[in-house]
Order: C-alpha cells, then sequence, then structure tokens
C-alpha cells in the first residue's frame, strides 16, 4: 500500500519504485534477484493504463470537435496507444508527448491535448496507482514461475 500511495500522490510509478522494492521484499517476501530486475524494468517500460485513458481521450476529442472517426482510425488509435505506451517518459503527464503524433496521424486537432491536460488531472492519479499495482502484480508473476522452474 505504500507504493500506491506514493504513486497517488506524486502521480508517477517511478517515483515510487523504492516503495515497490521495499514493499516487494519485505512484505511480500519476493526474492530480490526478482524485485531487483522485474520492477525497475516494469516501472520504466509498462504503463498498464495508458493505452485505455489514450484511447478515450482521442475519442473524447473527437466528439468534441465533431470529428467522425473511421474504422481505419480507430485501428490506428488501437495500435498506437498500445505500442507507444512503451515509450512514454516517467514524469507526470508526460504522456501527452506520446500523443502529439497520434492526433496528427489521425486528423485530430492538437489543440485537444490542452483539453485533455486540463481534465486529466484527477483520472491519472488513478492510472498511476493501476501501474504500479501492476508492476507490483508482474514481480509477483515472475517470481512464482521462476520458483517452478
Amino acid at each position: 500500500m505504500p507504493a500506491q500511495a506514493i504513486a497517488f500522490s506524486f502521480s508517477s510509478s517511478i517515483a515510487s519504485l523504492p516503495a515497490l522494492v521495499e514493499g516487494a521484499e519485505e512484505g511480500l517476501r519476493l526474492p530480490a534477484e526478482v524485485t531487483a530486475f522485474v520492477l525497475p524494468l516494469a516501472v520504466s517500460t509498462f504503463k498498464y493504463a495508458a493505452p485505455v485513458s489514450w484511447s478515450i481521450g482521442a475519442l473524447f476529442v473527437a466528439w468534441f470537435y465533431g470529428i467522425p472517426l473511421h474504422a481505419g482510425q480507430y485501428l490506428t488509435i488501437a495500435f498506437a496507444c498500445i505500442f507507444l505506451a512503451f515509450a512514454v517518459p516517467g514524469v507526470p503527464r508526460g504522456a501527452f508527448l506520446m500523443l502529439a503524433p497520434l492526433f496528427l496521424a489521425i486528423g485530430l486537432p492538437v489543440e485537444g491535448i490542452g483539453i485533455l491536460i486540463a481534465v486529466d488531472a484527477i483520472p491519472d492519479l488513478f492510472a498511476t496507482v493501476t501501474n504500479a499495482t501492476g508492476d507490483l502484480a508482474a514481480a509477483v508473476l515472475v517470481a512464482r514461475f521462476s520458483a517452478r522452474a
């Protein structure tokens, strides 16, 4: 729970890394070799909530500006949101840097990102907690399956 509290208050899963490692090793009794590898990799790479929030954000901006989207644009949103999530910088609101190329690719106005920034502050707190919890779950799964091998 301390890692989730830090993720919530700082809106950064990377900021919660020390608490994630401590909670995994002391609270969950996971091996240090697993947490030392999995958790830094997970917080820097895996953003579990990003594809969902970006997709909803792109659909909201399209609705807000009255821009109809076709099937190809929906597919572009889906694939881009999944693959761009791996390249997001680990700073609060860093995901918005990745939305500009996506919006340009599907014909949405980049100015819509400003609207998303304004309404995303509170949902982003919960998305960051989801990411930190998912990172910890990944460490648990790796520890469980590596113990069997």
